[in-house]
């Protein structure tokens, strides 16, 4: 009986050490993602770029852009942009160059929080 409960416990902890490691991890990645998107943000006013923020609930990560017109400067390929670009969001995700990166700073989150 007492295998039992601690081989609970310690399966209790490692879900925990998982989770946090990964909304660590997610984090991370958002930020490197957020940074890098920023300096190809359209500016005018500089609001846009300003409005972004990362997100991490659970085991989902977010970026966003958060303005009445982010939609609109994101999807617009005829607009004038005398600096930054369309599609600000959207190249940087689909860069597959960055995507080791991500991965690395994934799992370095996890294995921070599985202590190494």
């Amino acid at each position: 009986m007492r295998i039992k409960v601690k081989v609970h416990m310690l399966r209790d902890a490692l879900e925990k050490a998982v989770k946090n490691g990964t909304e660590a991890g997610l984090q991370r990645c958002g930020e490197t993602v957020l940074e890098k998107s920023r300096a190809m943000v359209p500016v005018d006013t500089g609001r846009l770029r300003d409005s972004g923020k990362v997100t991490v609930q659970g085991l989902e990560g977010c970026v966003s852009y958060d303005t009445p017109y982010a939609e609109v400067v994101h999807e617009n390929p005829f607009a004038h942009h005398p600096a930054g670009q369309y599609k600000y969001l959207e190249t940087v995700a689909e860069d597959q160059g960055l995507k080791g990166t991500l991965l690395a700073q994934l799992g370095e989150g996890l294995t921070g929080a599985l202590g190494k």
